[in-house]
């Protein structure tokens, strides 16, 4: 319980569970509705850059290349902000959160005519910055917008739950698994709602991430000074 109080809301594993919904309900919208980009995170693009290639498909590359680019960029910037001391009154990964909620709505309304790299790039930048600002829950290394990471700390971690009996590493296991399965509900939710209305279904990232802008919000207010 000690450890518990001591840390950051913004290291609260409810917090992580909650991002990484909204990443896979970003990634389920951009794979279904705009343009079957992985916006998430770059294997799954690059391995696409590398069978175009392959085939020839030259045109069909440059999706993908901007894809890099904008999630290149996002790193760039969240790693110059991180460190700058934030001179706000709020903490920068509330700053971040807030400004990710903004943004979707924004995207929410733009005409379904609109190019898609505009909604590719945006959630490429956010994602980046998510992943590189969200680093830690629970004094455990986590991610918040994919799964690889999960996966094998989840593995390496039964592996010590099952054969050197270390009912930590359980829970750990544990913890990992619910990451999982967060993820999984948001990609699933998106790919049920965002057919059906389409751009608008970003709205509900909008509403997440709203809602966790509030609760950093409120724990920077309590514990100005710190």
């Amino acid at each position: 319980m000690e450890l518990k109080k001591s840390l950051p809301e913004k290291n609260r594993l409810y917090i992580f569970l909650i991002l990484m919904f909204a990443g896979g309900y970003m990634g389920g919208f951009t794979y279904t509705i705009r343009g079957g980009v992985f916006c998430n995170a770059q294997t799954g693009n690059l391995l696409k850059v590398g069978i175009f290639l392959g085939q020839g498909h030259f045109a069909d590359i440059l999706p993908y290349v901007w894809s890099l680019a904008a999630y290149m960029s996002g790193a760039v910037l969240s790693e110059r902000l991180l460190k700058k001391k934030w001179a706000g009154s709020i903490s920068w990964e509330a700053s971040l959160v807030g400004l990710e909620a903004l943004w979707c709505a924004v995207l929410a309304f733009l005409p379904e005519s609109a190019p898609l790299a505009v909604t590719q790039i945006s959630v490429n930048i956010m994602a980046s910055m998510q992943y590189n600002t969200f680093r830690q829950a629970d004094n455990i290394s986590m991610a918040t917008t994919f799964c690889t990471g999960h996966v094998k700390n989840m593995s390496v971690a039964l592996q010590k739950w099952a054969f050197e009996k270390n009912a930590q590493a359980g829970k750990t296991a544990l913890k990992h698994l619910s990451m999982l399965f967060s993820f999984i509900i948001g990609a699933a939710a998106a790919s049920y709602i965002s057919p059906r209305v389409m751009g608008k279904s970003i709205l509900v990232v909008t509403v997440i991430l709203a809602l966790v802008f509030m609760d950093l919000v409120k724990y920077d207010r309590a514990h100005r000074g710190e």
